[in-house]
């Protein structure tokens, strides 16, 4: 299991990272949970734009600013300074640094 330690618009606290794939092209998706349930999703599925194996498109934009970069300072991914655009706002790329296939 992988704690993480966030702050961001709406929620500051410990969260539990869960490592599942999108359906749609089976990129990873990192949910986040509290003691008190689901929090939100790290990561977001852009149409189109999957990312390569081992790396992550991260929310930062509005109510997730913080998100990517408390990842980074966990060591969970390192930022790539990429970014792909979800039309309306940019996804940061982050290189995955943990193997999550045994949590």
């Amino acid at each position: 299991m992988v704690k993480v330690n966030i702050e961001t618009k709406y929620f500051s606290g410990e969260v539990k990272l869960t490592f599942v794939r999108y359906p749609h092209d089976n990129s990873m998706c990192i949910v986040m949970t509290d003691k008190e349930g689901p929090v939100g999703k790290a990561t977001v599925y852009i149409d189109g734009h999957p990312p390569p194996y081992n790396y992550v498109l991260l929310k930062g934009w509005s109510e997730n600013e913080g998100i990517p970069e408390a990842l980074e300072k966990a060591g969970i991914v390192k930022l790539t300074g990429h970014t792909v655009s979800t039309g309306f706002c940019e996804a940061q790329v982050g290189k995955l640094l943990i193997d999550y296939k045994d949590m």
